[in-house]
């Protein structure tokens, strides 16, 4: 009997090692092995059995890749970057392991080396598309807002239907409070393609407050929240707008369940 891993750690772990115990080839054991133990909390005994893995297939990409997952999963992003590297090494085509490389240097703060990988991928991948939006953030996060919007209108270019980056690009707009008109152009957009996601709602109703369309902003900040209730900043900002329609009852009640869902 195989057990859930993510559920039952410790009889995994006792299972796969009597399994291993007999049957010590089989990589299938070590590769549950490893998994169990991550599902633990046990990283450095996860890595050793992946290393055990890469022992047995020297000229094999996969147990690397798996060993960066696992690092990144516990917040260690330097060995992650550098197991993703190793993997890289030994296949360099390996898409997968590019976009999670790129990642795991974006949440290391290695935005440069990130850059580089999103533009291999623009250049190899057939998600071009993705690989520009992801640029897009990297720039956004390094508060490069110029080339951040460059990419994201690349991203919408090669995807005229990515409602993340037209999303993200009206997103700029109330970043640097320039050219909200449009910035509306772009959450309308988002929104026509995702018409219930309720950050996309929430981009557009907050525009439409700062431009002073406030039954606008009411119409689809409330239906933000009625989508994701439990998100703070989506009752605020109704709160605000309630503010300006002068509905005190309204705006104090959204006001007090953005504190109660976080009192910062």
């Amino acid at each position: 009997m195989l057990f859930r891993s993510l559920n039952e750690p410790q009889k995994s772990i006792k299972y796969y090692e009597a399994a291993i115990e007999g049957d010590p080839g089989n990589i299938a054991y070590l590769y549950g092995l490893s998994s169990a133990q991550a599902a633990l909390g046990d990283i450095d005994a996860a890595i050793s059995t992946l290393n055990r893995v890469s022992n047995k297939l020297p000229g094999n990409a996969l147990p690397w890749q798996y060993m960066g997952i696992q690092y990144s999963r516990f917040g260690r992003f330097n060995e992650a970057v550098e197991a993703l590297k190793e993997s890289i090494e030994i296949n360099p085509k390996l898409e997968n392991t590019r976009w999670l490389l790129a990642e795991t240097y974006t949440m290391a703060r290695q935005f440069d080396s990130a850059l580089m990988e999103y533009q291999w991928l623009i250049g190899n991948s057939s998600k071009k598309d993705v690989a520009y939006l992801k640029q897009g953030i990297v720039y956004q996060i390094a508060k490069d807002n110029k080339k951040a919007k460059a990419a994201y209108l690349n991203a919408v270019k090669t995807n005229p239907k990515l409602a993340d980056a037209y999303n993200n690009l009206a997103n700029l707009t109330l970043e640097t409070k320039i050219n909200y008109k449009k910035g509306l152009q772009w959450a309308q957009r988002a929104v026509s393609l995702t018409p219930d996601n309720p950050i996309f709602l929430d981009t557009l109703g907050w525009l439409y407050y700062q431009v002073g369309d406030y039954p606008n902003a009411r119409k689809y900040l409330d239906k933000a929240v009625k989508n994701q209730p439990k998100l703070a900043e989506l009752h605020y900002h109704l709160a605000k707008v309630y503010e300006k329609l002068n509905d005190k009852v309204s705006a104090n009640k959204h006001f007090a369940e953005a504190k109660r869902i976080d009192k910062h």
